[in-house]
């Protein structure tokens, strides 16, 4: 069993001599920008005690919206069913889907 050496080459470090490929890929090494600081905008909002409160509380946000939604899924099929002649969910399902991907 062989072993291929596979190196990317960038501006500030070069192949070593041994490299048994004689083309290698150019990765650029990402860039650092100042003014583009992500953790540090707000985002939520005027206020940074809501940023706060919701990063430090997103599991709970997580559960409690896939919580929401489970209860309108489950509600949406039982007026489906109620319909005289029900709609099964799955129909409703692919025909979402075939309309979706038609557009």
């Amino acid at each position: 069993m062989s072993r291929i050496i596979c190196i990317a080459t960038t501006p500030d470090v070069t192949a070593p001599a041994t490299s048994n490929r004689s083309s290698s890929s150019f990765i650029p090494t990402p860039q650092r920008s100042d003014s583009a600081n992500i953790l540090n905008t707000n985002v939520c909002g005027t206020s940074a005690f809501y940023c706060e409160t919701i990063a430090r509380n997103k599991g709970l946000l997580l559960v409690a919206a896939s919580q929401f939604f489970f209860s309108i899924m489950n509600l949406a099929v039982k007026e489906l069913n109620s319909i005289d002649p029900p709609v099964p969910a799955l129909e409703v399902s692919l025909t979402l889907l075939c309309l979706i991907a038609n557009s």
